[in-house]
């Protein structure tokens, strides 16, 4: 009946019906295998019955699972991303990591995540787009894709797909919200919700765990008593952040290779000072500087002593340089006597950035060393209005950083292949 009134309606409007979506698609039941096959006509024409097809952008399957519609989003994130790299979204020779976040955050995440909020796919579901989310961000990082996870996602602002997809979903029972009272949505939502609560298998069932969840209110709540869409985006936004936010960092505080990154600065939606590049800065010089410090502070710069305890091989942990003391994190940068006059004239200078503030030439070695890979982690920037000041004693610490790796690296080139490795 409603083919016939479509195609009828067609054609007194005189346009045609496209045939590649006018399909039939059957509902494949739980507890069976096998469906019935209806015979329907668009006019003289009999619709073909087919098990995927594509509906406002969302691919759609006899079963209602999302995997064949996650796998298309990979494809179409990928194309994405490949077309952004001549724009400079890449990792090392790139733009610098804000922008080429920003750019990221605009133009691959709406499509890897495009239609799955009618899905609310499990974590085993959207355990590929978190991959492909998690290495990405690491390439424009320029860290290994060995690096702990939360430190993705604690220097770019980002959260993980899962709090975007319920953002999502969030947003759209707003909307049904927001209808008049006679539509067809909203006493959908009345019904499902009355009918099953929590504990059915129903898109809204499985919002009202969403809401509990982040301690939203109640769907029902918010159906007779809707609010704004601006305020429930605020109200929805907080609420997702902040549970995010506690639980990257309390994961990132498992990892003693983040013992000098600065967890609690981690705040979703904004990038980390660590990775900000201001205007008096130029911008291609530290962008260069950046990779060198960003792995030290994540724990992943290849060091001996590092692959010593994670070779198979019988590695020396002593400084290949100066062969006085185990290369450890504190050797490298403070007390390598090879490298010690490089380092002389830039710990001058990050002393006078420093000021009277943070007396850096009277602090311990180890408290020089947390100032060196992370200035923000002695100070809430939050509450710090002198960012400015904050950003000079970075960038002092970048310059150290990238002239002890590039020094160290000139010296390692000198010595013979096998020496290279400490074996």
């Amino acid at each position: 009946m409603l083919c016939s009134i479509a195609n009828d309606y067609s054609k007194m409007e005189r346009y045609e019906l496209q045939p590649k979506k006018s399909v039939v698609l059957p509902h494949l039941k739980k507890r069976s295998k096998t469906t019935d096959t209806p015979v329907i006509f668009l006019g003289d024409q009999q619709m073909p019955v087919v098990e995927i097809t594509t509906h406002v952008g969302v691919v759609r399957t006899s079963d209602n699972s999302p995997t064949t519609a996650i796998q298309e989003n990979l494809q179409k994130a990928r194309r994405t991303l490949y077309s952004l790299m001549s724009a400079g979204l890449r990792g090392e020779n790139g733009l610098d990591p804000e922008t080429c976040i920003h750019l990221f955050r605009t133009y691959v995440i709406p499509i890897l995540t495009y239609g799955l909020e009618i899905y609310l796919p499990s974590p085993n579901d959207i355990r590929p787009l978190e991959m492909f989310l998690k290495k990405v961000l690491k390439q424009i990082l320029s860290i290994p894709v060995t690096t702990a996870d939360p430190a993705s996602f604690i220097l770019s602002g980002l959260v993980p797909v899962e709090a975007i997809i319920h953002l999502r979903a969030l947003s759209l029972f707003g909307n049904i919200a927001l209808l008049d009272d006679s539509s067809i949505e909203k006493r959908l939502a009345y019904r499902q919700l009355t009918i099953h609560g929590h504990t059915g298998s129903s898109w809204f069932s499985n919002l009202a765990i969403i809401t509990t969840k982040y301690e939203l209110p109640n769907p029902m709540e918010i159906l007779r008593d809707p609010v704004s869409k601006s305020q429930w985006k605020t109200v929805t936004l907080r609420a997702v952040y902040a549970y995010w936010g506690r639980r990257i960092k309390q994961q990132a505080l498992t990892y003693s290779s983040l013992e000098y990154l600065s967890v609690g600065h981690y705040n979703p939606g904004k990038i980390h000072p660590l990775l900000r590049i201001t205007e008096t800065q130029t911008q291609s010089r530290e962008v260069n500087r950046l990779p060198v410090k960003t792995k030290l502070v994540t724990g992943t710069y290849s060091l001996q002593s590092t692959r010593a305890a994670f070779n198979n091989l019988d590695v020396d942990p002593t400084c290949l340089l100066c062969k006085t003391s185990t290369e450890t994190l504190e050797h490298f940068i403070l007390h390598c006597t090879k490298l010690q006059h490089v380092r002389v004239q830039i710990l001058c200078d990050i002393a006078s950035a420093c000021g009277e503030n943070i007396n850096f030439s009277q602090l311990c070695t180890s408290d020089q060393l947390r100032i060196i890979l992370d200035v923000y982690s002695t100070v809430d920037v939050v509450h710090n209005k002198n960012t400015e000041y904050l950003a000079e004693i970075d960038r002092h610490t970048r310059r150290l950083c990238h002239a002890l790796h590039c020094e160290r690296k000139k010296l390692f080139a000198l010595l013979p292949t096998r020496r290279r490795y400490g074996l």
